[in-house]
Formats: C-alpha cells, structure tokens, sequence
C-alpha cells in the first residue's frame, strides 16, 4: 500500500460515525487520478472511490450544497 493509499485508509479507519469527511477535487485527484475530464468527474475514478468507502464502512456521496464530494461512515448494528 503506498503513502496516500495509507493516508487515506487511516482517515477512514479513524473517522467517527455520521461524521463526514469532505474531500476538495484537489485531493480526490491524488487518490482517484485522474479524477476530473474536461470539467466532469471522471467516472472511473467515481467507480474507485465508492468501493474504497465500503471496505471501512463508509459511503461516498456528493454534498450538492458545497459542491464537494465526502465519504461517511455509517452505524453498525
């Protein structure tokens, strides 16, 4: 696993219920290269992204309001 993998999978390991973790273009782009085509999200890197959240219980949605993508995590029972 390489750094920013690591970085990422610790912030996920560590991130609190309901709690959500908003992630600027910017940073999606060194997780999820190449993350925006020609102004759209790239739906490859939308595809990596989504399943990467379930491996540590979090979903992966768009907040329309910021304009910002953010992985939560969700409750267990």
């Amino acid at each position: 696993m390489d750094d920013k993998a690591k970085n990422l999978a610790d912030l996920l390991t560590q991130l609190p219920v309901s709690a959500p973790l908003f992630l600027p273009d910017e940073i999606l782009a060194i997780w999820f290269p190449p993350w925006r085509e020609n102004g759209m999200v790239n739906s490859d890197s939308l595809e990596a992204a989504q399943p990467y959240g379930e491996r540590f219980g979090c979903v992966f949605t768009h907040d329309a309001n910021l304009d910002e993508w953010c992985y939560t995590k969700q409750r267990t029972n």
